[in-house]
């Protein structure tokens, strides 16, 4: 397989910001909230866009 250096540094980084919180989901959760909450850009929420394969069922 090639190495990818894009690749690589998206792993490099995910590696760094884990160790960064002890590989501790609970606190990177609350740190990447915490980071949301302080954005000032613009965030769009798009709905959801359901896939349906084959035959459709109707619920009651």
């Amino acid at each position: 397989m090639n190495k990818n250096p894009i690749l690589d540094e998206i792993y490099e980084f995910r590696e760094e910001y884990s160790r960064k919180h002890n590989f501790n989901l609970d606190l990177i959760y609350k740190d990447l909230k915490r980071a949301e909450k302080e954005n000032k850009n613009k965030m769009v929420i798009l709905p959801v866009k359901r896939v349906f394969k084959g035959k459709e069922t109707k619920v009651a």
